[in-house]
């Protein structure tokens, strides 16, 4: 339905048994306390998929280091995929060469960490 963009929405659904919230890295504090409480059958479930991005973001906080008592929280990778093809497997091992932090994030599924360092390319022409 969009939380993102209208959470007030959702609050006026009812008899949801089964929410899943894909790429929730993005979803604000704001939007979790509409959703949570308005899923609110009995039995009804709320499935969260998403690519870690910062430690303090609103979803990390509240499914990664502050679960609900009775969350079942799974990391799921690419060592979880039998199929995972070989293509991508290439290209993952080639970012891990050339720049394993990028590789944690992108592959291992690992926090970005921003660098305190910034650097800068400069082109001279004559």
């Amino acid at each position: 339905m969009g939380i993102r963009s209208n959470a007030g929405k959702i609050r006026s659904t009812e008899g949801i048994d089964i929410c899943w919230v894909e790429e929730a890295e993005s979803i604000s504090d704001r939007s979790w306390e509409i959703l949570i409480p308005t899923v609110r059958k009995a039995g009804s479930e709320i499935w969260v998929t998403f690519n870690p991005d910062q430690e303090t973001d609103p979803t990390s906080q509240r499914f990664i280091f502050h679960p609900p008592p009775d969350a079942i929280v799974q990391e799921v990778n690419w060592t979880d995929n039998r199929y995972f093809p070989d293509v991508l497997r290439e290209e993952k091992d080639y970012l891990y060469r050339v720049d394993p932090d990028a590789a944690a994030h992108v592959w291992g599924g690992k926090f970005r960490h921003a660098s305190d360092a910034q650097y800068l390319s400069w082109q001279v022409c004559g």
